[in-house]
């Protein structure tokens, strides 16, 4: 009786053992799933990372360029608001020259061209 009970018993043992290694196998396969999950999470974010990094950078060289541009175009319109008077003094000093050097030519040119009003 007894052999055959501990036959019964180590048959047993070995399926437990069997289902035992199988469940371990499960286990270790599920570890290594979860970790190459992670793995890849992981190196995606970093490229996400990265990515973000250099849209920052372009973003901070466009607002540079935008800052730029708006300095141009404040300097672009002080210079068009002081271009009648500078039209003004720059005929008014040509009128003085034609009349100072008798020259009537010229200032009957720039007279034609409506500048009279000056």
């Amino acid at each position: 009786m007894c052999p055959s009970v501990c036959v019964s018993l180590v048959k047993k043992a070995d399926a437990i053992k069997t289902e035992w290694m199988a469940s371990s196998q499960i286990e270790d396969r599920k570890g290594l799933i979860l970790s190459r999950f992670f793995s890849t999470i992981e190196s995606k974010q970093n490229l996400l990372i990265t990515d973000l990094d250099e849209i920052r950078t372009d973003v901070d060289k466009i607002r540079t360029d935008v800052d730029k541009i708006r300095t141009d175009v404040n300097e672009l319109s002080t210079d068009v608001k002081q271009l009648p008077q500078t039209i003004r003094l720059v005929v008014r000093e040509e009128i003085q020259n034609a009349i100072h050097n008798e020259t009537p030519k010229q200032l009957k040119n720039l007279l034609k061209l409506g500048f009279d009003n000056l």
